[in-house]
């Protein structure tokens, strides 16, 4: 899916579809290419610049315990919301 990084009026700036999705389409998948899988031991050793990336834009790997998982495409930009329009539970 094409998507775009702008202003979000929930926080800062956000990803938004360039396209139309259908209804049940899947919008993310693990992808090696631009994702990257983070030990926990090298999250906590990090400095705290790195750390402070990390927890803004990372987050703990739904299917891999002990790793965090941190987007290097537009999908970090993906904001949280207390009722998302987005489901991903089959990752969690």
């Amino acid at each position: 899916i094409r998507t775009y990084v702008a202003q979000s009026a929930i926080e800062g700036v956000g990803v938004f579809a360039a396209e139309p999705i259908r209804k049940g389409a899947s919008i993310w998948r693990l992808d090696p290419d631009f994702d990257r899988l983070i030990p926990m031991e090298k999250y906590e050793a990090a400095p705290p610049h790195l750390k402070e990336l990390l927890d803004r834009y990372a987050y703990p790997s739904p299917d891999k315990p002990g790793f965090m998982v941190y987007e290097v495409d537009n999908g970090r930009f993906m904001n949280h919301a207390e009722r998302p329009n987005t489901d991903f539970s089959q990752y969690g």
